[in-house]
């Protein structure tokens, strides 16, 4: 069950030069877990109404545009805001019992970027840098743990990040006819912090460990490139005719990791399988092509557009766009490898054929 309720506004003066707006937002959101059925091994804490969690939220926000001219401007913007935790990562078995993760609170946001934007009969173009850290977040992860041979709750907390990097997007006007397309990212998304994590065993109120310290501090987050690039052609032919291709890269991916491999125990020195056991793997980059066309009719008062594209031309089956390391980890035994990452892959060749009408 939650409940949430918020309320917001936001002022906007504007001026010759300069516009500027101030933002704020007051928040509250309550939840609780309902259980339906007794279970044996939790007989006080499963059925019945839990005890009701109340987070308080609230929100700053603001920003600037200097209006160098009618073609050129410097946008700024900055936030400062909490957050409470989400209702799937802050009970510890919500399908057994009543149990909350410990340490339980907001999490909360910093942010800010600045902008220059450039707009001319020939080019259209942002160029940005921006950066946002995310502080007290909180993670549960449930699997099966082989060193206690039994299914266990693995609650994270005091999780930091910050995502910080530069873009850049780009309109040009060759010809009439011709349009370039750019863009580029390259950014810098990592944790920043060495959280805790506290073990249960799912089907009982055994504690494992209690505030055991992950050694991911550094570490990139996961399955999102932190570079990436692309270059296209937008071509408006004759007889309402339109033709596009693109050329994408993704670059410096990462896997998401098993916190289990970052412990104290594994990250020993003298561990031979210290580098194998404890680098977080990524995934290759890849360039992806797509292509499109197009055509428009206009009969009378209506409008009728048919496009047909083809994504990943080259069919590209290879391309890993993540993966995660499975949860389970014999890294005690002599076998480290037992069971080995799992990775999700790009779809191949794909059709796509749209038509709109329009009056």
């Amino acid at each position: 069950n939650v409940n949430n309720g918020s309320l917001w506004g936001v002022t906007t003066i504007m001026t010759n030069k300069i516009d500027y707006y101030v933002g704020a937002n007051l928040a509250m959101t309550q939840f609780w877990r309902t259980g339906y059925m007794r279970n044996g091994r939790f007989p006080s804490t499963s059925k019945g109404d839990s005890k009701k969690e109340n987070f308080t939220e609230y929100g700053v926000k603001g920003g600037a545009t200097w209006k160098i001219n009618g073609r050129n401007f410097v946008v700024v913007n900055a936030t400062y805001q909490t957050q409470a935790p989400f209702f799937r990562d802050s009970y510890i078995s919500p399908r057994t019992s009543n149990r909350l993760v410990n340490g339980l609170t907001d999490q909360k946001i910093l942010g800010g970027d600045i902008n220059y934007n450039i707009r001319t009969p020939y080019i259209k173009a942002r160029f940005s840098a921006y950066f946002t850290k995310f502080k007290d977040m909180n993670e549960l992860k449930s699997f099966y743990y082989d060193t206690y041979n039994t299914f266990v709750n693995y609650s994270i907390t005091g999780i930091d990040k910050e995502h910080k990097g530069i873009e850049i997007g780009a309109e040009i006007k060759a010809t009439s006819t011709l349009k370039i397309k750019l863009a580029a990212a390259l950014g810098s998304y990592k944790y920043v912090s060495r959280p805790n994590v506290t073990i249960t065993k799912d089907n009982s109120d055994s504690i494992f460990a209690y505030n055991k310290a992950l050694y991911i501090k550094n570490f990139f987050v996961p399955n999102t490139p932190q570079t990436a690039a692309m270059i296209g052609l937008n071509y408006a032919a004759p007889k309402n005719i339109y033709l596009e291709a693109s050329v994408s890269y993704f670059g410096d991916t990462y896997i998401d990791y098993n916190p289990e491999r970052r412990t104290a125990e594994l990250v020993d020195p003298a561990n031979p399988n210290l580098d194998i056991i404890t680098k977080q793997k990524s995934v290759s980059s890849a360039f992806l092509v797509d292509a499109s066309i197009g055509k428009s009719w206009k009969i009378k008062k209506y409008y009728i557009n048919l496009n047909f594209q083809v994504a990943n031309v080259l069919d590209k089956t290879d391309f890993k766009t993540g993966g995660f390391e499975q949860l389970r980890f014999s890294g005690l035994s002599s076998d480290i490898s037992k069971f080995p990452p799992r990775y999700y892959y790009a779809y191949g060749r794909t059709y796509y054929l749209n038509i709109g009408f329009r009056f």
